[in-house]
């Protein structure tokens, strides 16, 4: 060959392989040394994985490297991947022992189903030997992310650990395995435990920084401020809402940190009963939803500005009619009415301190908002129905 052919040659292997990994062999025991040795061509990490599960990390530097790692009963068995940047992966494969499966692993909690992400579950697993508990053992588990937890002891041969599911942890399958190390009088003992739970994705909840009103008029204001979070009230970050009043798209701008909202001049466009829908997306694709109605007072106006001189000449002939209805029958139907409404208020409280004091679905700001709205609204009714009292006195 040609010395610029060889040359072309060694440039183009070089720049294919520029890391390389090489194992002392290709087959261990769980109680042996793994002996890593190769090139790497930045400083980076080595790292082994089981089915996504990190079993070690390893930094490099540049130029030629060394690495051993001795492998124990809390290591899982299986083809490893040994992996490094700008390097073909390794495979090996690690072999248990008649120690290694001494233990019995238990998983008793959290149960086989289906969890949300951002829940909270609690792994419990009881380590015997024998039929006896295992005490001053270390147990471990992989999160979804393939991060090794361990454990934590808490009484005969019983180990916890509380773990809140992330929001991006992979949904589907999430195949959970338990390995546990033990040293006793005998010797050292190892055990594994598989187990098995399905994650869904987190239900985001969208909660009104200012309260949302059931009734509005033609000319109000609606504001719309919202402020998404996690079950656990961590905060969405770089939401994508989508929101429509009446089907019609609304943009909400971002106010300050996590908050969000709109402000919407109801015209007679708006008159009649309005449906806010809002959807908030993460970029991990949980969602949740927001829908609520409101009554925008102003069909009048709204039929005049259709109709013109018949809707006129209707509310016309329509007061005229009113003139005539007894007056006794007319404070009778608007007493009503205001002991109606007075109803209505009194159960939008008792709803309120429901979701406040017992379901704790919304805070403190939202809650003494309405509950302040509400009470002045009742105050007035009251006076209402003592002016018309009055006025039937003097009749």
């Amino acid at each position: 060959m040609k010395p610029s052919l060889l040359l072309f040659a060694t440039l183009l292997f070089a720049s294919v392989f520029a890391a390389t990994i090489q194992t002392d062999k290709n087959s261990f025991f769980n109680n042996e040394t793994i002996k890593i040795t190769g090139v790497s061509d930045q400083s980076t990490t080595l790292f082994a994985t089981l089915n996504g599960k990190i079993i070690f990390e390893r930094p490099v530097s540049p130029g030629n490297y060394a690495v051993t790692y001795p492998i124990d009963y809390l290591d899982p068995v299986g083809d490893w991947v040994i992996a490094l940047e700008n390097a073909s992966p390794s495979i090996i494969t690690v072999r248990p022992t008649s120690e290694s499966a001494t233990l019995i692993l238990t998983f008793t909690s959290p149960s086989p189903g289906r969890y949300k992400r951002t829940q909270t579950i609690s792994f419990s697993v009881q380590v015997t030997k024998n039929n006896q508990p295992v005490s001053a053992a270390t147990v471990a588990v992989w999160d979804p992310n393939g991060n090794r937890m361990v454990l934590n002891e808490k009484e005969n041969g019983n180990y916890r650990l509380d773990y809140m599911i992330p929001e991006n942890a992979p949904l589907g399958r999430w195949g959970i395995l338990a390995t546990a190390r033990a040293s006793t009088r005998q010797g050292e003992f190892g055990g594994t435990a598989p187990h098995t739970l399905e994650i869904e994705a987190a239900s985001i909840m969208i909660l009104p920084t200012q309260p949302l009103f059931p009734n509005y008029n033609v000319g109000d204001t609606l504001e719309i401020e919202i402020a998404p979070k996690y079950p656990d009230q961590k905060p969405v970050q770089n939401p994508r809402i989508n929101a429509t009043l009446g089907g019609q798209s609304i943009e909400l701008k971002t106010q300050t940190a996590n908050t969000y909202a709109a402000k919407i001049l109801l015209g007679v466009e708006h008159a009649g009963t309005q449906a806010i829908e809002i959807t908030v997306v993460d970029d991990y694709n949980n969602t949740g939803t927001l829908s609520q109605s409101i009554l925008v007072a102003g069909q009048n106006q709204f039929l005049i500005s259709q109709y013109g001189a018949i809707v006129f000449v209707i509310a016309i002939l329509f007061l005229i009619a009113l003139h005539f209805v007894l007056s006794s029958k007319k404070q009778q139907n608007k007493r009503n009415a205001l002991l109606e409404e007075k109803k209505q208020l009194q159960k939008q409280q008792a709803s309120l301190e429901q979701k406040y004091f017992k379901e704790q679905s919304i805070d403190e700001t939202i809650f003494e908002r309405q509950s302040n709205y509400i009470s002045r609204k009742k105050a007035s009714i009251e006076q209402q129905i003592t002016q018309l009292k009055n006025e039937k006195k003097k009749e």
